[in-house]
């Protein structure tokens, strides 16, 4: 906890972590505390069912209770969940090592050992990936219990499938298929009474277990599968990079390269883990056979194993072998623990004294490397990066603009335009909406014609600040990085100047519920967007089909009004006033899920202006209910009950049972 706390700015809060995953909790964790569940943010993209990017962690109690402990806005908050997992981490090597007849002082210096390993040491970068991390230890223990006897211990069910949901509760499937795959190895492969055919079984159950217990955040995460695209972001392997034998042992490493391709294992901690193997430990074959096989993964395409590996799902969406690594990195240092036991209470007095001066010399190799990689990690990602609290207190002076108190309706929408990662989507911290937020790498967790459109509004209509795409999509104020006068002539209203951003208006002021009086009418989603890119500025184009027929053009008199009754993201209640029949446009992202009725009788829903949704109202007076719903919210948070009540069910009659 001292170390993460003991830097002037939060440890956790550089790079993605900042700009993206750490309003996502904020965000969420308010919602939670407003007495509902975060399905919907406004806070980036226009928009963003949150449930369905796996790394909003919306249901990971480490982080709610990490929330907790802190006051708002929660700046530390992430670092004390690194806190908490780095002491989950701990406390996981150290039983793991105990249950594998490791006493505890050679437990000790394993759970140390991993805890400052270079490749565990560099995740702490990126939170969701050390938070699973974490769990790996936890895993791999129940994993073991599961093979050490005929008949499977309900209690390794429970703490698998609670180290596996985890995993997907924070955000990280990657890891957690790393982790359970070779949990599933551990089990399948360990020799006991029980036949094979039971071996397998034991690891679909806990398999099944584990993901139904996930449910809440798998099940919604596959339902948005369909709408979104891949990213092409892929991560150099370890190949392209390899320093060489020599920087396995040199500690000087860490200073050299960036801790994610650090290869270090330290010639201290690889003779402690080779004394495991020569004398034959138990479970020392197991895991010299995981940091070799995932050694020889992080290559890459260098080896055909990686190859075979990727041509099965879901390895296959997994473009980032270097990752693997950290397999290696844990269980050597895991297999030094086991060795450095075995010289120690094997050997004469003085083997132990040898086994002693390494397990003391692997300790302060670690260190030196720290020493080497910590100005390395703890630098920013991005060189233009905004730092926290320091930056941000040139936003928080917007914030009684962008936020008014005395509004029923949403908050004024904002953009902030220039390179994305130098502040991010920080103003979901606040409650702000954004157009925008994240870096333009990740809008491929929306669906494609929105993504084409965001894409072609960052690099062509909000390089040059163009009005007509602001009105388009909504945007009331911009706020850039840089001097107010760089952006003089481009109709937009200086509002504030602060060290490193500015903050403009635009004095159209697009409302974001307003009832169109000139529509253009498109057969499909590609023709909206082509007219879109074209004409921006002219009549918006709706894909209505055969619901809803205007004439291209045309105006009728006055659209009419719209009033808004309440509104919290994700739902909101608005009283239309029309002399006509017109089409309602709600500048929301669209997604699957919105359900729209008027006067309580659902209605339907066209995709319009390239990134939003509109729908029909009739004449007069109308009450206008609009709510984004989970898809398969409902039934993950059902399978998950079932399966801790089945759990629960099983554990009493277990204890009942017993003399």
């Amino acid at each position: 906890m001292l170390f993460f706390l003991s830097f002037d700015s939060p440890w956790a809060l550089r790079g993605e972590s900042k700009i993206s995953l750490f309003p996502m909790y904020a965000d969420a964790w308010r919602q939670w505390l407003s007495g509902h569940a975060p399905v919907w943010t406004s806070g980036m993209f226009g928009g963003f069912p949150l449930l369905a990017g796996l790394q909003s962690s919306a249901f990971y109690p480490p982080h709610a209770l990490a929330f907790a402990l802190t006051p708002a806005p929660h700046w530390r908050a992430m670092d004390i969940s690194l806190a908490l997992h780095a002491g989950l981490l701990g406390a996981g090597c150290v039983r793991l090592l105990l249950h594998l007849k490791v006493r505890p002082l050679a437990a000790f210096l394993g759970s140390g050992l991993a805890c400052i390993a270079p490749q565990v040491l560099y995740w702490t970068n990126f939170v969701p990936c050390f938070a699973a991390l974490a769990w790996w230890p936890w895993l791999f223990l129940a994993a073991d219990r599961l093979s050490e006897s005929e008949r499977a211990p309900l209690g390794g069910i429970v703490l698998g499938a609670v180290a596996l949901a985890a995993q997907v509760f924070v955000g990280y499937l990657e890891f957690a298929t790393y982790s359970g795959f070779i949990a599933a190895i551990w089990i399948v492969a360990t020799p006991v009474r029980a036949t094979l055919g039971q071996r397998i079984t034991r690891v679909v159950v806990l398999a099944v277990s584990g993901g139904l217990l996930a449910a809440p955040q798998l099940l919604p995460t596959a339902m948005a599968l369909e709408s979104v695209m891949r990213e092409s972001l892929d991560l150099s392997p370890l190949a392209q990079q390899w320093g060489g034998v020599s920087t396995l042992f040199d500690p000087r490493e860490g200073g050299q390269n960036r801790g994610l391709t650090s290869t270090f294992l330290g010639a201290a901690t690889l003779t402690l883990a080779i004394c495991a193997l020569v004398l034959r430990v138990r479970t020392s074959t197991r895991l010299a056979a995981i940091a070799g096989v995932a050694a020889l993964l992080s290559f890459g395409e260098a080896t055909p194993l990686y190859g075979w590996l990727t041509g099965v799902p879901p390895f296959s969406f997994f473009r980032t072998p270097v990752k693997l690594y950290v397999a290696t990195n844990l269980c050597v240092t895991l297999l030094a623990a086991v060795g450095f036991e075995a010289l120690v209470s094997r050997g004469s007095r003085r083997v132990a004294a040898a086994g002693f001066a390494l397990g003391t010399l692997a300790l302060v190799e670690y260190g030196s490397h720290l020493s080497f990689e910590l100005p390395v990690v703890a630098s920013s990602h991005i060189p233009s990066e905004v730092q926290v609290p320091q930056g941000v207190a040139s936003f928080e002076s917007f914030l009684p603009t962008l936020l008014p108190a005395d509004s029923v309706g949403p908050p004024p929408r904002l953009a902030y335009i220039g390179w994305a990662g130098s502040f991010g989507s920080l103003g979901e911290v606040y409650g702000v909406e954004s157009i925008l937020g994240h870096s333009p790498a990740l809008l491929s967790l929306i669906a494609e014609p929105q993504d084409r459109l965001l894409h072609h509004s960052i690099y062509e209509g909000f390089r040059w600040l163009d009005r007509e795409w602001l009105d388009l999509l909504g945007v009331h104020f911009v706020a850039v990085q840089g001097r107010c006068s760089r952006f003089s002539g481009r109709r937009l209203e200086k509002l504030k100047q602060e060290e490193k951003l500015c903050l403009l208006r635009n004095p159209s002021q697009p409302p974001r519920f307003e009832l169109l009086d000139e529509t253009y009418d498109v057969p499909d989603e590609g023709a909206e967007l082509k007219r879109i890119r074209a004409l921006p500025g002219a009549a918006l184009p709706v894909v209505t089909g055969n619901g809803w027929k205007s004439s291209p053009g045309s105006r009728k008199g006055p659209a009419g009004r719209v009033e808004t009754l309440s509104y919290r993201p994700g739902a909101f209640r608005l009283r239309t006033t029309t002399e006509q029949a017109r089409l309602l446009l709600i500048r929301e992202s669209r997604n699957e899920g919105w359900k729209v009725r008027v006067d309580g009788s659902a209605t339907e829903i066209f995709p319009a202006a390239g990134l939003f949704f509109a729908v029909p109202v009739p004449v007069g007076v109308h009450t206008v209910d609009v709510e984004y719903e989970a898809r398969g919210l409902q039934a993950g948070l059902g399978l998950a009950g079932a399966w801790i009540a089945l759990m629960a069910g099983l554990v009493w009659r277990t204890r009942t049972r017993r003399p």
